[in-house]
């Protein structure tokens, strides 16, 4: 074989072997990033929150606008056990959370002036107690606009039953005024892991509508266990009400110290 036959022959060999190299490496490479696109992340956890709560607003007047103004805060603001549940589902970017949160603040007190309420007379000086019942259940979908190792932030909606009553009794009267409605509300969440375990996060369910507003804000810091607990201290705040409609007139404004502790499953 002449010398140039060799040549060709090696260089053919060369170029043979590398594309067949080149192809196996695409090959693999294409198998990667398919594994990497079909890779499903995905969570199921249960959160409990529990804590102290206190009373800064919660005026009333019912029914509106024919009956007194008076503040529950008069009577006690507190404090008073507050709790709620939560059960998310997350698969990647999207993000499933159902939410149970009873509230019942009872507070007694002596009023210094009468109170019209629900067209009956409550007497100045006489020991009256107040009840104020707020009992929430929501439905919530976010979606992670950006999500990496050291951050999270969703934007999301969130579907509110309200289940709620204000009332009034003393040893001459027991009168009440309940509601139940439908809430749509804008949800917002943020995570942020500043130092190895410790996380800052911000969750809020708000809305304002020329009939009243609601708003439910908690920032809270986070501290991983494992991966499987993460405990949780901070602040939450719930404010909101209506302004007269349906002939209702309700503010309040709710503070809380909370802990929580969420269990994750899978």
């Amino acid at each position: 074989m002449s010398i140039m036959k060799k040549v060709s022959a090696i260089f053919f060999c060369f170029f043979f072997t590398g594309s067949l190299a080149a192809q196996d490496a695409d090959i693999k490479t294409n198998d990667s990033l398919s594994e990497k696109k079909t890779k499903v992340e995905q969570h199921l956890w249960f959160n409990v929150e529990g804590g102290g709560g206190w009373q800064s607003v919660n005026d009333v007047e019912i029914p509106y606008p024919n009956a007194t103004r008076f503040s529950l805060v008069d009577f006690g603001r507190g404090p008073f056990f507050v709790y709620r549940f939560y059960l998310g589902y997350e698969i990647n970017r999207h993000y499933l959370r159902a939410m149970v949160a009873p509230l019942t603040v009872q507070v007694s007190g002596k009023p210094a002036q009468d109170i019209s309420f629900q067209k009956i007379i409550f007497p100045a000086g006489v020991e009256t107690t107040g009840y104020y019942t707020f009992n929430s259940y929501r439905l919530t979908y976010a979606y992670a606009l950006v999500k990496d190792d050291n951050f999270i932030f969703r934007l999301g909606f969130t579907g509110k039953i309200r289940d709620a009553e204000i009332r009034l009794k003393n040893q001459f009267s027991d009168e009440h005024r309940a509601n139940v409605g439908f809430v749509p509300l804008i949800n917002l969440g943020l995570e942020y892991n500043f130092w190895g375990p410790l996380w800052f996060t911000l969750d809020a369910d708000a809305l304002w509508s020329p009939y009243g507003r609601a708003e439910d804000v908690a920032l809270k810091l986070r501290y991983d266990v494992n991966p499987w607990l993460n405990l949780e201290a901070g602040y939450r705040m719930v404010e909101g009400g209506a302004g007269g409609g349906g002939g209702v007139y309700n503010f309040a404004w709710l503070h809380y110290a909370v802990f929580s502790a969420r269990f994750t499953f899978f």
